[in-house]
């Protein structure tokens, strides 16, 4: 479902293109469960390009980073801290015994895919930015 909305904003070229990137990519079901929280189908969420360019781009980061490098940094900065996505609103990573939590609501289940302009983390939640929800 990512990769469908990434076509769909025309930012598939750019993170194809680009980088380096972290991505923190939701899977099918939190694209599913995001849409019914913000009480639209899974289909007019990836047909509404404004909304899809916010929640994409708020799951990139201009850089790559592992999982051991991120855990590292937010231990270093006493297990919070903010880093700053492709989208404006800065994201809130918080390391614990639970492991990373993003914005207080994703928590990554696949770490360190790694590909050819960077690294993709697997979360179990869609990251919604607040000018969409």
């Amino acid at each position: 479902t990512l990769v469908t909305a990434a076509e769909n904003t025309g930012l598939a070229s750019t993170l194809d293109s680009g980088g380096p990137f972290t991505l923190f990519a939701p899977t099918n079901a939190a694209f599913e469960a995001a849409a019914a929280d913000l009480g639209v189908s899974p289909n007019a969420l990836l047909s509404d390009t404004p909304t899809l360019v916010d929640i994409v781009t708020l799951h990139v980061i201009d850089s790559a980073s592992t999982f051991d490098d991120i855990s590292v940094f937010v231990e270093a900065q006493g297990g919070m801290t903010e880093i700053q996505p492709l989208n404006a609103q800065p994201l809130t990573l918080t390391l614990d015994d639970a492991g990373l939590l993003i914005n207080g609501v994703a928590s990554v289940t696949q770490p360190d895919i790694e590909v050819s302009n960077g690294i993709i983390h697997i979360i179990d939640t869609v990251l919604v930015p607040d000018s969409v929800s």
